[in-house]
């Protein structure tokens, strides 16, 4: 019975931020995943499109997937085991719904990812190379770092990253003292047009994140060597940053482009100038190259982050389906390098035929995340109801409670997405 662990997300914050940076874990992976898509593109993109309005939208999504976001490092921590091996043990038939489900959206996201990276670094530089040639080049880079760099070093470097992003948007923020008077919390929600709807669909879908990221979580665990009850005291706290930089990049499209009548870009070059350009008139010149560098290392370490993370349990996949009995580590270097690849092969096919379309790749990615939302909220519910899981732990029942909850709330949105979908 593992008694230590806590599953009170308010447990994080009751050490310090010192202790916090010295023992953040596999969290800060996390955290890095998180930030180059639902939060740098989706919450600025609602900040600039609602206001405030979408806070209590992004607050409850963020509550009701906290279990179902646990749920992954928790059962890693109590079995041992990945949750891809926990899935199998469910049924096989997951096995090929994991697979076909990563391929929907890893090839998308990544090229996304790789866009927003290479708008970003020709936005701070002033370069003139092709935007397309550099985020190509950015994803076999990150391919090969994830690949051969230690993995030690590589959550240590997201940590100094991680921090430097969230301590510069808060000043700049603070320098900015931007007219409040013209936020808005207020949201006709009766007048919603349809595609207003289908960006709040998206922008759940990845708030904080896909429900694979549970998945990837599981493998950076074990990735890191034997999982400590420690384990779920990082993810709350890494859950908790993933809350404030969500915010904060709400915040930032609020106050920055909300009401100016300029829409934000949909193309990667645009939409990184935009958002460079809003830190710019705050920090002035001298302060654009330290933010844009800044943001570069964000955007690029969650390509690194993504691009680490789809192989390994793509990996994991073809293993347990090539081998079901084997209780030998799945993620074999074989079946790892081939997932690798082939993601940078399809990664650059994609962004060869859409670079001009950064938000609808993103749009495309996490409408998809919303819709298989309910099916891996399950899943990992069900992880936890498994007998060797349930021989060493058992859930609080709000917990339990909680997490049922959000399963019947995003199967409804979900049907509700069909429904207009239909109209």
């Amino acid at each position: 019975m593992v008694e230590s662990m806590s599953a009170d997300p308010t447990a994080a914050t009751t050490k310090g931020v010192h202790h916090f940076f010295r023992k953040l874990g596999v969290s800060v992976l996390f955290s890095g995943a998180a930030v180059g898509v639902s939060h740098v593109v989706q919450a600025t993109r609602a900040g600039a499109d609602f206001s405030m309005a979408l806070l209590p939208a992004i607050l409850l999504c963020l509550v009701l997937k906290y279990p179902a976001f646990l749920f992954g490092p928790l059962y890693t921590t109590v079995t041992g085991e990945s949750v891809v091996r926990g899935y199998s043990r469910i049924g096989k038939w997951t096995l090929p719904l994991v697979g076909i489900s990563f391929l929907c959206v890893m090839f998308t996201v990544v090229s996304a990812v790789a866009l927003l990276s290479a708008g970003i670094a020709l936005a701070t530089t002033g370069a003139k190379t092709n935007i397309t040639v550099l985020a190509i080049v950015l994803i076999a880079s990150s391919t090969v770092f994830s690949l051969y760099f230690p993995f030690q070093r590589f959550q240590e470097s997201m940590k100094v990253i991680f921090f430097i992003l969230v301590s510069l948007s808060i000043f700049s923020l603070a320098m900015a003292l931007p007219e409040w008077r013209t936020v808005s919390f207020k949201i006709q929600w009766t007048a919603l047009r349809k595609e207003e709807i289908f960006f709040i669909a998206a922008l759940i879908g990845w708030m904080p994140a896909g429900l694979d990221l549970p998945m990837m979580h599981s493998q950076w665990l074990l990735a890191k060597g034997k999982p400590s009850a420690d384990a779920i005291e990082d993810f709350n706290f890494g859950y908790l940053s993933t809350t404030v930089l969500a915010v904060l990049f709400l915040v930032i499209g609020a106050v920055f482009f909300y009401g100016t009548g300029i829409p934000m870009a949909t193309a990667a070059g645009g939409f990184s100038r935009q958002l460079l350009d809003a830190y710019t008139a705050t920090l002035g010149t001298p302060g654009r190259w330290v933010i844009g560098v800044t943001l570069f290392l964000a955007i690029f370490s969650t390509l690194a982050v993504v691009a680490d993370g789809f192989p390994r349990v793509l990996s994991e996949v073809l293993s347990l389906v090539a081998a079901p009995g084997s209780n030998a580590p799945t993620h074999s270097t074989r079946y790892r390098h081939l997932s690798s690849w082939a993601q940078l092969a399809g990664a650059s096919a994609i962004l060869l035929a859409f670079s001009g379309a950064l938000t609808a790749l993103v749009d495309f990615a996490t409408t998809i995340s919303f819709l298989i939302c309910p099916i891996f909220a399950a899943l990992n519910h069900r992880l936890t109801v498994l007998s060797d899981f349930r021989a060493r732990h058992r859930l609080s029942q709000p917990l339990r409670y909680a997490s049922l909850a959000g399963i019947a709330f995003f199967t409804l949105f979900t049907v509700y997405y069909f429904y207009l979908n239909a109209l």
